[in-house]
């Protein structure tokens, strides 16, 4: 393999207890990824451990801390175990197509920046099964979102994530002083709603979509999230 054309990169998976139900989907959707060279880093700071849900792989490396930490601490501390040249968010609900991490490592290469990602992107929420689609519009500040952000090692080395439970991810975007790159491959990302999101989601101001787009998106993958009790 031609580690230069394909240069490590690891995926920092934040996660606990509280979503042991997507945990299983979001280590499958890694191990679908056509990329050749890439690691998961499963960061677990929740009350009972998620261990039995981590497969035993060469390529996935399980971590857990007791204490309970910010969504920018764990973000780092899982950053500061990967050993890739470029670290990619895996959030552990939302749903990555099995080009993803291929897609990423291509933009981050050709467009010189320092971070990229989607600024536009689907959600969906299956309990209600419906369907949005977000859009940036503020052409004044770069901005990608979290969960679809890749960005250089060097780069968070010099501008770690603040401690911030909500919105380090935002903060990393504005005020690193990196390049931001967002990108168009929007059918390769899906963010699942439920009832343990992160951070407060306000559909008012999405665009509603046909769920027939997201079927189209998922494929098979449909049927995971249908089946789960997610609300």
């Amino acid at each position: 393999m031609d580690t230069y054309q394909y240069p490590l990169v690891s995926c920092i998976m934040p996660t606990n207890t509280t979503r042991r139900d997507f945990i299983p989907f979001a280590i499958h959707y890694f191990q679908k990824q056509r990329y050749p060279n890439a690691e998961l880093i499963v960061l677990d700071d929740g009350a009972g451990a998620i261990e039995n849900l981590i497969p035993i792989a060469d390529n996935i490396r399980y971590y857990k801390t007791n204490k309970k930490l910010s969504t920018g601490a764990k973000r780092n501390l899982a950053c500061e175990q990967a050993q890739g040249e470029y670290i990619l968010n895996w959030d552990d609900d939302d749903w990555y197509a099995p080009d993803w991490i291929t897609q990423q490592v291509y933009v981050l290469q050709q467009s010189g920046a320092d971070i990229c990602g989607l600024k536009d992107f689907y959600f969906y929420r299956p309990s209600e099964y419906a369907a949005w689609k977000y859009r940036y519009y503020n052409s004044k500040r770069d901005w990608v979102a979290g969960a679809t952000m890749a960005y250089k090692r060097s780069h968070w080395q010099r501008y770690p994530y603040k401690d911030m439970q909500v919105g380090e991810d935002n903060d990393f975007a504005w005020n690193s002083k990196g390049k931001v790159f967002a990108h168009s491959y929007i059918d390769g990302f899906v963010s699942i709603l439920h009832g343990n999101n992160t951070s407060p989601k306000n559909t008012k101001s999405w665009q509603k979509q046909d769920v027939a787009t997201i079927e189209q998106i998922l494929k098979d993958d449909i049927h995971c999230y249908k089946s789960m009790q997610t609300d």
